[in-house]
């Protein structure tokens, strides 16, 4: 009967110490390190040569009683750091496909307006420039000549 007692007792005892075990946080250690371009990184351990500027210590506790780190792995910082850098990336390209098609927008309004002036010019639209004293003066054949000219060479830049 002692024995049963005993080893009743134990067992209360290796069930009891399993639940504190199961029960206390965990706790991981994260490094933060730079790399030569200047890029943070985390990761468990930095690489051979680099100094670990700082070690967190994240104490998170899941149902299972696992740091939500170390259940996710050890490479978890190094994962997330590359999804930040291709999210980071996509939206470096968002914006440069944005800023060209603007630049696209732009350049087609430019060579509309210089096709659209050169061709009112060439078809006898005629060309004013006003006067100091604020009143309108046509050119003459030779200027409008050199203003359909000047037109010309717009277009030609703008529609490239």
């Amino acid at each position: 009967m002692e024995v049963v007692v005993v080893a009743g007792f134990m067992f209360k005892v290796v069930v009891a110490l399993g639940a504190l075990l199961l029960a206390s946080p965990a706790i991981a250690e994260v490094c933060r390190w730079k790399d030569a371009e200047g890029v943070t990184h985390y990761s468990r351990a930095a690489p051979d040569g680099v100094f670990c500027e700082k070690t967190l210590r994240i104490v998170h506790t899941t149902l299972s009683g696992q740091s939500a780190l170390v259940s996710r792995g050890p490479d978890y910082g190094v994962l997330e750091n590359e999804f930040q850098r291709r999210r980071l990336q996509r939206m470096e390209a968002e914006l440069k496909a944005d800023e060209e098609r603007q630049l696209r927008v732009q350049k087609a309004s430019a060579c509309n307006q210089a096709t659209g002036r050169f061709e009112w010019l060439r078809n006898g639209g005629r060309a004013m420039r006003t006067m100091t004293d604020g009143q309108p003066a046509y050119l003459d054949e030779s200027e409008h000549a050199r203003e359909v000219a000047s037109a010309r060479q717009k277009a030609e830049y703008y529609c490239r």
